[in-house]
């Protein structure tokens, strides 16, 4: 929710009063998809959805299959979007670069600004 509060506060700096929200979900087969991926799509961005109900903003939810960097930044060059802002899970730079992550995939592959945004320190 990070993620979500500063692409607010940078959509209201810049007069934008709509913004275009993700959730991308692994392969499902065709039915499953058919049948599963908005229902996916809308419960996994609940939360996010009434953040930005709650402080007025209007939304799009884009409901995506796939890889989760290649989707998003496929969508937002589709979307001919000005920037990205994704959150970070925090790992150490080690894990990153064992496991690969999806905020380092789309800072390689994206065209445009990115931030990346890292969720506050645990106590």
């Amino acid at each position: 929710m990070h993620a979500l509060t500063q692409a607010m506060q940078l959509a209201a700096e810049s007069g934008a009063n709509t913004l275009d929200i993700a959730t991308v979900h692994h392969w499902l087969s065709t039915e499953a998809a058919e049948t599963e991926l908005a229902v996916r799509g809308l419960a996994t961005s609940a939360d996010a959805r009434a953040l930005l109900d709650s402080r007025g903003f209007a939304w799009r939810l884009h409901a995506l299959m796939g890889e989760p960097a290649q989707r998003l930044v496929e969508l937002s060059e589709l979307l001919g979007a000005r920037g990205i802002v994704i959150g970070a899970r925090g790992l150490s730079a080690f894990d990153g670069l064992l496991l690969g992550s999806v905020a380092q995939q789309v800072i390689q592959n994206a065209h445009g600004s990115i931030l990346v945004v890292r969720a506050p320190a645990a106590p």
